[in-house]
């Protein structure tokens, strides 16, 4: 067998340092890099979102939902019909019902945040300040956090916008809220994340399973059919929608009682044990 002379074995050696040195270098992810936006791009989203949603202040949607959650008594699961109400920034109120009959449920306004769980034994009402509230494993029940979550949210004037391959990520703080939204070609929101206090949590807009027009049609865009909102493994709604409808003033003002869950609500539904922990 020939054996390869001093001089060839350089020779190749050298080739494979050549051939090494010349291999395309690792590159960042198309989905991956970002570009800021040109102000008046900027400013033209932003309007075009705030304009989109601008009748979605007051809203009731309704739909079926499934709740997960983790508490000292353990992990939780309920799904049933659901029934929200959103008042702007200012309280909002779930429902979770079963063949007719309540299961669970949950709001808050700038007081309480409050929770019927219904199939507990004894049946309960726990009472909560809102700035402690961890009601369902830390829900997002803030008014203005949920609707941010959802996409109902205006964006501030100072936001960032940066351009993504798939789209668009937004940036910037409502309130005490840090929040980042990436959206695609056609401006749907994907992602939602936002951090607020010590918590961190994310809606998933999937699209896929198609959209909801709000009604009265042709105020305000469509929305995803199916939404995911998620606080780490402590708590998970999944919500599907039927119907979004825009409530005006005296609409809202009609069922003002699904916000009164220390008066009428709990004396209608008579919850055996009552835990006040403000």
């Amino acid at each position: 067998m020939a054996i390869c002379s001093p001089r060839r074995l350089a020779e190749w050696l050298c080739l494979l340092i050549l051939c090494t040195g010349c291999a395309s270098p690792k590159t960042i992810s198309a989905e991956h890099r970002s570009e800021v936006c040109n102000d008046a791009v900027r400013i033209e989203f932003i309007s075009t979102w705030n304009q989109s949603i601008e009748a979605m202040r007051q809203l009731e949607l309704e739909g079926v939902a499934q709740l997960e959650w983790t508490d000292e008594d353990g992990s939780h699961r309920e799904q049933g019909d659901m029934q929200a109400w959103i008042d702007g920034d200012l309280r909002v109120s779930l429902r979770l019902t079963k063949f007719g009959d309540v299961v669970v449920w949950i709001g808050q306004d700038q007081r309480v945040a409050w929770m019927f769980d219904l199939l507990s034994d004894p049946t309960r009402l726990t009472i909560v300040s809102p700035k402690r509230s961890t009601l369902a494993g830390g829900l997002p029940l803030d008014p203005s956090v949920l609707r941010l979550l959802l996409g109902f949210e205006p964006l501030p004037d100072d936001a960032e916008v940066m351009f993504l391959s798939t789209g668009k990520r937004v940036t910037g703080n409502i309130g005490a809220a840090q929040f980042s939204m990436d959206v695609d070609d056609d401006g749907r929101p994907l992602l939602i994340k936002v951090a607020y206090g010590d918590r961190q949590v994310e809606a998933r807009h999937r699209w896929t399973a198609g959209s909801v027009m709000p009604e009265p049609v042709g105020v305000a865009r469509r929305c995803s059919r199916v939404v995911d909102l998620h606080h780490g493994e402590a708590s998970m709604l999944k919500i599907q929608l039927s119907t979004i409808l825009l409530l005006t003033n005296s609409q809202l003002e009609e069922q003002s009682v699904v916000f009164d869950a220390l008066g009428r609500i709990r004396s209608h539904l008579g919850p055996a044990v009552v835990e006040d922990r403000r």
